[in-house]
């Protein structure tokens, strides 16, 4: 059973990372929220025009999320540490149940995930900054 709790600690760190990475360091943000607004998601939101959106990045979108969002979802969305935390508690769900473990192992998990992200992200981002 170790080997398979082990595995599904490093899989699900994996991918609570890669999710982060993918959200905080690419346009993926503006990307959903076209999608949504698109589709009528949030209608009392105030969007910005479409041909605004069709020109934004990931600075404009986190800008409008942490004013026109309500609180806990803009802070949620643009802060790494209030991302993980939701994101992993679904990983460790998924590891959990895909793995067949017994449910003590589900907090832990969901504890270490966290960590794990965030360390992840910390370090693709800050190679980044150093290849500038």
């Amino acid at each position: 059973m170790i080997p398979t709790i082990l595995t599904a600690f490093l899989l699900g760190s994996f991918v609570v990372g890669s999710i982060m990475v993918w959200w905080f360091t690419t346009s993926l943000p503006v990307t959903v929220f076209k999608a949504l607004k698109k589709i009528g998601f949030m209608k009392k939101l105030n969007w910005p025009p479409d041909e605004d959106l069709k020109y934004w990045m990931r600075h404009e979108w986190s800008d409008w999320a942490a004013i026109e969002l309500p609180e806990i979802w803009g802070e949620g969305l643009n802060c790494p540490g209030c991302f993980s935390n939701p994101t992993s508690c679904i990983t460790a769900a998924v590891m959990t149940i895909s793995f067949g473990l017994p449910w003590w192992v589900f907090p832990m998990l969901w504890l270490s995930y966290p960590a794990a992200g965030n360390l992840i992200l910390s370090k693709v981002t800050t190679k980044a900054k150093g290849m500038e």
